[in-house]
């Protein structure tokens, strides 16, 4: 994003959850509520993640478009090695996707083991 000189650069979080981040995955969303980019995201659970590793996959989706959504680049991938509850993950975005204000993000799991495995999401965007 270009911006004046002088300008003090801010970073802010905005959070999702998932039911499930393991066997039967189930997808989070968030709307964002300002202009920004992403620039890291978290990735939390509650359980542990069993057998297999859970890979979340970050797409943007456009203010009012519920289709063509766009990958941010980068994933959160839970490992089954050292999974254990409150284990966290993160995702550092090497080209900053740019997000405005109405975009959802869109969390995809899949491929995890485990029955019930609780994720929480966060997303630091830069504005």
């Amino acid at each position: 994003m270009a911006g004046r000189a002088d300008y003090q650069w801010r970073e802010y979080t905005i959070q999702a959850a998932s039911t499930s981040v393991g066997a039967t995955p189930v997808s989070a969303y968030v709307v964002v509520p300002f202009d920004g980019e992403i620039i890291e995201s978290y990735l939390s659970t509650l359980t542990a993640i069993t057998t297999t590793d859970s890979t979340v996959t970050l797409s943007v989706l456009p203010a009012g478009v519920v289709a063509n959504a766009v990958a941010v680049g980068g994933t959160l991938v839970a490992t089954v090695a050292g999974a254990g509850v409150g284990k966290s993950y993160t995702a550092k975005h090497s080209s900053p996707r740019l997000v405005r204000e109405g975009d959802t993000i869109r969390f995809t799991p899949a491929g995890g083991g485990g029955a019930g495995v609780v994720g929480n999401f966060v997303v630091k965007i830069r504005r």
